[in-house]
This record gives C-alpha cells, structure tokens and sequence, in this order.
C-alpha cells in the first residue's frame, strides 16, 4: 500500500547516494501544499514523480555522448556529459530538452561550448521545474547532441558554438526556440574519463552565501 510517510522518507534520502530531494526547510508536520505548484491539477500521488532521473546516450553520425539528467520538484537540477568524438571533432554542444512544455518552446539545458572536456552543469530553484514538474517528469526528455569537424572549419577561424535552438526542435518541431534553464555551477571533469562513471550531477551542493 502506498504511503505517505514511506514516500517523504525515500525523497529525503534518494538512492543511490542519500541525496535530500526535498526542499531546504521542508517540515512535514506544516503539510505538504508546499511540495507542488500552485494552480496545476498535481495530486499526491504525483509525489512519485518528484524525481527524474535518466542515464542515456545522444548521437550523431560520427560521435555520441553518454549522459545523466536528474532534476526534482525542489527546482534543482542536473546534467552530466561525457563525449566520445570522432578524432576531427573540435567542438560539441550536448544536453536534454523537456518533452512537454506550457508555452511553445523547449526547456533544458545544452552544455554548450567548444571545449572537448566533459561537464557538469547544475542549478538550483529553477522557476519552470518548480511550476511545471508534475506535468514535465512524467513525459521524459530528449537527449541531444550536435559536433562540429575540423574537415568544416576554415583554417584560422575558431570553432562555432552549438546551435542550442535546433536541441528544441529535434525534441518537438512546434517548439519555437529553447528557453534554457539558469546554471549555478559548471564543472570541467579531467579527460580522458570513463562515460560509465558519470557522477550524479546533484551530488554536488548549492552555492552558499
């Protein structure tokens, strides 16, 4: 049978690591309206979606990156990326966008940029999670990712940024653009690294003031 309590209690010590996925503060004796959007049809059972998690892979023709998304109804959220590039790749952008949406346009994160090195980006109290979780975690994400070749470049120019909207589209092709969400922290992971051994993007703590 389904419980409550059971429930509160597997949120604030997420396996596998014991994160707390509940909010800073949370006190269950105050109840729990605190724990979802207001004026969105979201029940308790929605609880068993507070979490998203997936470990998956994106791929182009010639390379493919190995990825980890977590995110939860607290607003916090995650993505590790490892790369495996084809030897003339000198630049990739790689990330999720979320299937649903409430206004036309992709929500996510790209990590975009033309460093080969793998990343961990997060960020915290994200506006869009926190009023649209109970509709977004059920319906997943799109993984995607985009790389430029050497073979593209002209010699002496410097390698282009991902082209973040076309993540948006590739997901939906009604969405118009991608909003992407606020990032807190972003980590450059040594190279070469194991894709299996991505970490938990959430592992890591929040600024403190």
């Amino acid at each position: 049978m389904w419980s409550l309590k059971q429930t509160l209690a597997n949120l604030a010590a997420y396996p596998p690591n014991g994160y707390n996925h509940l909010p800073a503060g949370f006190d269950a004796r105050k109840g729990i309206r605190s724990l979802f959007p207001r004026d969105k049809p979201c029940n308790i059972s929605s609880l068993k979606n507070f979490v998203f998690s997936i470990t998956g892979s994106a791929q182009t023709t010639t390379s493919s990156a190995q990825m980890v998304v977590i995110a939860d109804g607290a607003g916090r959220w995650g993505i590790g990326a490892v790369p495996s590039l084809d030897p003339l790749s000198i630049s990739w952008a790689g990330g999720f966008v979320f299937n649903f949406s409430n206004d036309g346009n992709g929500h996510g994160y790209i990590v975009n940029n033309a460093n080969p090195n793998a990343g961990i980006v997060n960020g915290f109290n994200e506006p869009w999670i926190l009023q649209n979780w109970c509709q977004a975690f059920p319906e997943g994400v799109y993984l995607w990712m985009w790389v430029e070749d050497s073979s593209f470049v002209w010699a002496g120019s410097d390698p282009s940024h991902g082209p973040v909207n076309e993540a948006a589209t590739a997901t939906n092709p009604g969405f118009q653009t991608l909003e992407q969400f606020t990032a807190t922290t972003n980590v450059q992971l040594p190279t070469p690294v194991d894709p299996t051994q991505v970490e938990d993007p959430l592992t890591q703590d929040p600024p403190h003031d």
